[in-house]
């Protein structure tokens, strides 16, 4: 940093900025690592604190930089920030009209689909009837590893349930119990690649329910609308995950409630 500019190289890739060019400013935090943000009219370059004092380095910049930039307005007023809020905005309008008579504000139930019930109930028969053949034929080892095999299906079957969607929560009902999380507690949701699975994550806990590729009734859209008016509403941020598939709910679960599900 000199009077009039700030130049250096990010992975490799060299950059000079002069101070009446740079438009915002601010240090943003993520996973506990610091990013200096330097916004202009065309683009944001943003350089990896890791190596350096914040502290110091944003000491130098305010000494340095045009006063307007270091506002918390500043962000506001660059080109990417506008566009950034106009598609958010697009969203939030295309995700509020109602859908199948319910309205995205208000409340919506989705069943899982019976593929699930099918595929759950063909694993149980088919290694049910290889521990079966196994204890009769004296291997008891096999009928063990048979048994751990069927354990899988007997948790996909059982965790058929329903999912209920609201402007204040989301709750999920199945044999096991019933889990909600309120829509201010979530604070990321992350997809799987197949788009199967959405896990809705808080600071200590988080509600794992099938994806709308694996909801059936009449509300499907209606809980998609309030699913993504929410997200958006809120500014949660919504991700693709290799490892959402993997996640269960936890610190979630209530009382053992059961509820009819009506497809």
């Amino acid at each position: 940093m000199d009077d009039r500019s700030i130049e250096g190289k990010v992975n490799g890739r060299y950059f000079y900025l002069y101070w009446t060019e740079i438009a915002a400013a601010w240090v943003y935090e993520r996973q506990r690592r610091h990013f200096l943000c330097l916004g202009t009219r065309d683009a944001t370059l943003v350089i990896p604190l890791r190596f350096f004092n914040r502290q110091a380095v944003w000491q130098q910049l305010s000494a340095l930089a045009q006063p307007a930039a270091l506002t918390e307005a500043a962000i506001a007023r660059l080109p990417a920030y506008q566009q950034w809020t106009n598609q958010n905005r697009q969203q939030a309008e295309k995700a509020q009209p109602e859908a199948d008579g319910v309205p995205a504000d208000g409340l919506a139930s989705v069943a899982d689909h019976w593929l699930i019930q099918v595929v759950g109930w063909s694993g149980v028969t088919f290694f049910l009837l290889g521990v079966l053949d196994a204890i009769s034929a004296g291997r008891f080892a096999q009928a063990v590893l048979f048994v751990a095999l069927m354990l899988p299906s007997g948790v996909l079957l059982l965790s058929w349930g329903l999912t209920e969607f609201s402007s204040c929560s989301v709750e999920r009902y199945t044999l096991f119990g019933k889990w909600t999380i309120d829509w201010e507690n979530v604070r990321r949701i992350e997809i799987d690649v197949f788009g199967s699975v959405i896990v809705l994550i808080g600071e200590d806990s988080q509600l794992s329910i099938p994806g709308p590729g694996l909801w059936t009734g009449v509300e499907r859209s209606a809980a998609q609308s309030i699913l993504l008016a929410q997200a958006v509403k809120r500014g949660i941020p919504v991700q693709r995950s290799l490892w959402a598939a993997f996640k269960f709910s936890r610190r979630l679960r209530s009382q053992r409630t059961h509820k009819r599900i009506s497809k």
